[in-house]
């Protein structure tokens, strides 16, 4: 809860979508290459079950993260590994100011 923020980590996809279910979450971070579902397709469905939810897509195969991999996803960011504690500042005031919260 540093900085006033909780997370939850899940495993898999089973994982990430029953703690969308089960937890107020407003921000999502998941990586692109997973076994099973790929990130673009949880964040699919995450936006189903919340719209308001900002969704960020993560990799560090920078070559699987072309333009017609996430024209379709519902994701709010796209970026790249590796993720600094800074890139996670970014993140939040992005949220805040598409949210615009103060």
């Amino acid at each position: 809860m540093k900085c006033g923020h909780r997370v939850f980590v899940a495993v898999n996809e089973h994982g990430a979508l029953e703690t969308l279910k089960n937890e107020s979450i407003d921000i999502l971070l998941c990586d692109f290459v997973l076994p099973g579902l790929d990130g673009g397709t949880i964040i699919d469905i995450a936006k189903e079950m919340n719209h308001s939810l900002f969704c960020v897509l993560i990799s560090g195969h920078h070559h699987m993260i072309s333009p017609e991999k996430t024209v379709g996803s519902k994701a709010d960011m796209v970026i790249a590994k590796p993720i600094l504690k800074q890139t996670l500042n970014d993140i939040v005031e992005r949220y805040r100011e598409v949210n615009l919260i103060q």
